[in-house]
Parts: C-alpha cells; structure tokens; sequence
C-alpha cells in the first residue's frame, strides 16, 4: 500500500482530539487533590508491575500523574498512562479490568507488542474513552468492544489489527470520534457509519479496504473524514459527499476520483477548512474549489494538473496553505502582481513542476515573504 508523502501536522491531530482532552483535563483537575480508595491504588500497582517500565514511570508518582479518583466513592475513574511508560505482554486476565468505573483510559504509546487485544476491554462497561493508539496489538478486535454502551471516543489507530468493520461498529451508536487509521481492517466500509447520530470524527486511512464507497443519500454530521490510501477500486465520486454540510476536513489522498465530478461545480460543503486531494489522479484545477471561501489548506500534491494556476485561487480569502507539488503546471493566470496583492497563502509548495521551473515561485515567495519548497535550486542557478 502506497504511504503520503505528505502527513498532515498537529492541526488535525488537536481537532480530533479536543474532546478528549477536556474530559481528561477537566476530570482530573476537579479530583487531583484527593485519595483514591486503598484497593484502588493496589490495583493499578499490581497493573503496573505486570509489566517491564522505563525510566519515565519509575516510580509511583510518575505512574499516577495520569489518574484520577471519584470524589464521592474513590473509584478510578481516568488513567490517562505516561507515554511509553510500559512495555511488554498484555495479559487477558489484568489487573486493569479490575477498575470498573473507569470511565477514560488512555494507554496509547506504550509497548505492548505481541499482544492480541484482550476480550476484557468489554467488561469496562462504564467507559467513555478508550484511547489503544501505538500499542502494537495485533489480530482481531474482540466482539465485546461493541457491548461498551457508553463510548463515545475509540482509538485503536496505528496498530496491526484486521477484522470486520461492520461487526466492529455495530453498537457503537454513541460514538463522537472514532479512528481506527493505520491497520490492516478489510472488507468494505459499512454505509451505516455515515448516518450514526452523534459521530463527527472518522479516520480510517491507510487500511486494506476494498470495493466501492458507498454513502447514503441522507444528512450527515461528519465534521472530519479521513480516507486517505485505501485499497478502493472503484473511482470515488466527490458528489456523493454533497448532503455532508457540516464538513471541515476531508482527506481523499490516494484514492482515485472521477474525472466528471472534479471539473463539475458541484454542490461542495462550504464549511470545508482542509481539503486534501494529493495522489487522487486529478488532471485538471478542480473548479469547484473556487466556491469554498472558509478553505484554509488545499493540498493537490503528486497528480497530474496540467495548464495554469488559476487566478481566482489566490482570492480565496481564508487560503493559507497550499501545496501543488509534483504536477505539470505551466505558469500562472494573470501577474505575480496580482497574486501578492490578493493571496493570503503563507506556506507554498510547486516543487517539481518541471514546465515552471523556480523562477515564478521564488519571486512571488520572496515578494510577499511566504515559505516556497525548492527541491531543485539548480534551475534557479541556470535561469537567474
């Protein structure tokens, strides 16, 4: 499966996690001060030592700076685990599954490689967060995840896990955030998640999904959709995305789009702020890009555009960063002069688009003091 150059940076991240943080956050804030029940401390110690730990966590202080107790009954209810703290196999039978009135866990970033994801996650029934991100589990995910009638947050990205996604999501009907990107799931992508009532977050990139996508035609609440480099082998069209009016951020890198419905003006979301279409097979600008005002980041990276930029891109208004990498652009509508004193773009990438050349790029970069990629300065060498 072929990788992005191009990942975006935290400003996706901190969207998608901004729920979470609040309720970790302001949870622990309001009981950090206070003791959590005897039996409670002896559990998460004997949690603790089930594992070989680092220096990070060495002792108890380090190792409970992410816990947090119920005011009235001392009960843990958020473990939010330092980041590569434990290492080792995880066992069906923890200690962990002891803490049944966790309501957060977070045990993202730790090692524990070489192990199926425990069935027992199920018996957690009161959580709400479970964050299983950079663990290394691998296999299937266990049945019972699906009987955790509370979540509202699942993260199990970057894993080696595989399965079903339709038995997967099944119950999980309370869902806010769910971002299973980075596995091996296969089969195709169930209709049912573009319809779940409460769901704004989904982020099923680089997985093994195969056939068509199919979306219904009905509202949806999606803020964020990440679908980046899956394995579809039918083209997707963008106009299937057009009752999705709440959208902010649509990844589609590495999967091909129809022709018909990029050049089309199609009834896009203008809600849109981050739009990445890199890898998608496009030839020509697409046109319906000119009618999303609020878009702040277009990447169109590594396909085939041919002819002009097109004037009207620099007047979008809320445009700042913008990346035409490795297309076959040849020049600009209109005047540089025009460019610097309409654009608000601060970060530009036209590397490798062999017919420009750097000259365009670097005088419209240094002009208005804006970030150009240049791969190949040897051209700027020869032609200036």
């Amino acid at each position: 499966m072929s990788k992005s150059p191009l990942r975006l940076l935290p400003l996706a991240s901190i969207l998608f996690y901004a729920v979470f943080l609040f309720i970790t956050t302001t949870t622990t804030n309001l009981v950090s001060a206070l003791t959590c029940r005897p039996d409670q401390t002896e559990t998460l110690k004997r949690f603790k030592n089930e594992f070989a730990f680092s220096s990070s966590c060495s002792d108890d202080a380090d190792f409970f700076r992410g816990v947090a107790c119920d005011n009235a009954t001392g009960a843990v209810t958020v473990l939010n685990l330092p980041t590569g703290c434990l290492r080792g196999t995880f066992r069906p039978n923890s200690s962990l599954f002891e803490l049944s009135h966790l309501r957060v866990l977070n045990l993202s970033l730790n090692n524990f490689a070489s192990s199926s994801l425990p069935s027992a996650f199920g018996q957690l029934n009161n959580l709400e967060v479970l964050r299983l991100s950079s663990n290394g589990f691998f296999g299937q995910v266990p049945s019972s995840i699906r009987n955790l009638p509370k979540l509202t947050q699942l993260q199990l990205s970057n894993n080696n896990l595989k399965g079903d996604l339709t038995s997967l999501v099944q119950n999980l009907t309370n869902l806010l955030a769910l971002d299973l990107s980075y596995n091996q799931f296969s089969g195709t992508i169930p209709s049912s998640l573009f319809t779940m009532p409460f769901l704004r977050i989904l982020d099923l990139s680089q997985n093994h999904l195969t056939g068509s996508l199919e979306i219904p035609n009905s509202s949806s609440k999606l803020q964020t959709l990440k679908l980046s480099y899956l394995n579809i082998i039918h083209q997707i069209d963008l106009r299937i995305f057009s009752s999705f009016k709440s959208l902010t951020h649509l990844d589609l890198s590495g999967n091909s789009l129809t022709p018909t419905s990029v050049d089309s003006d199609i009834d896009f979301a203008k809600s849109i702020r981050i739009l990445l279409l890199s890898g998608c097979n496009i030839r020509e600008f697409p046109r319906f890009v000119e009618s999303l005002k609020n878009l702040e980041l277009l990447y169109l990276a590594n396909n085939r555009i041919k002819g002009n930029v097109p004037d009207w891109l620099w007047s979008l208004p809320r445009l700042t960063s913008l990346n035409l990498y490795n297309n076959s652009f040849t020049g600009f509508e209109g005047s540089l002069d025009h460019v610097v004193a309409n654009s608000s773009v601060q970060v530009l990438d036209m590397a490798y688009n062999l017919a420009i050349g750097y000259g365009p790029g670097v005088l419209f970069g240094l002009a208005i003091g804006h970030v150009v990629a240049l791969y190949r300065p040897e051209w700027f060498i020869k032609n200036y």
